[in-house]
């Protein structure tokens, strides 16, 4: 987070964020395998991918640029809106399962021709385990599949771990932005 001056004169928090595009058409390949499975969209797992958005963004500065995922009810009614949404792409929306329960979620929404991934997230507990990857294999392989071959999304600039993992998964930085606090998407 890096601060600038409001239009009243007081810091006002901002965030550094990135617009990123994969530009690669190959499909990659899903990372997580034993015992994590992936589940396709459907409307019955709303509240599941609800939970796990909350459980995922618990720890992340992210909550102050979008409330919304700071509680359950609110990252309920995000996942209502992007499902009913006419722009929603079901088939890049999965939901990362677990023995013991969903470790991790990501949405899919379209402008034209462009996926625009949203809320990717995956349980603290279960970072670094190839979740992550898994969850945008699924995602770009979903957009391909609905015929939307070029994919965005942006991320926290401070955020090194996801920004590595969309790196590693042929993301590239194509804008710098910088957005207040308390700013809700959808």
């Amino acid at each position: 987070m890096e601060t600038i001056i409001g239009l009243g004169g007081g810091p006002w928090p901002t965030f550094r964020r990135y617009q990123m595009e994969r530009l690669s058409e190959k499909l990659p390949e899903p990372a997580a395998g034993g015992s994590i499975t992936m589940l396709p969209y459907e409307p019955s797992l709303l509240q599941d991918h609800a939970e796990t958005l909350a459980h995922a963004f618990s720890d992340s500065d992210d909550r102050m640029l979008f409330p919304i995922l700071a509680s359950r009810e609110g990252c309920m009614e995000l996942m209502r809106e992007i499902a009913r949404r006419w722009d929603f792409v079901p088939g890049a929306t999965w939901l990362a399962m677990s023995p013991i329960g969903p470790v991790g979620t990501i949405q899919g929404l379209r402008t034209g021709p462009v996926g625009m991934i949203q809320n990717v997230g995956v349980v603290p507990q279960n970072r670094g385990n190839g979740i992550g990857k898994s969850l945008l294999a699924s995602a770009i392989t979903g957009y391909a599949l609905a015929g939307i071959p070029k994919v965005q999304l942006e991320v926290s600039a401070n955020n090194e771990g996801a920004v590595r993992l969309y790196r590693n998964m042929g993301f590239r930085q194509t804008n710098e932005l910088f957005k207040p606090a308390a700013t809700i998407l959808v």
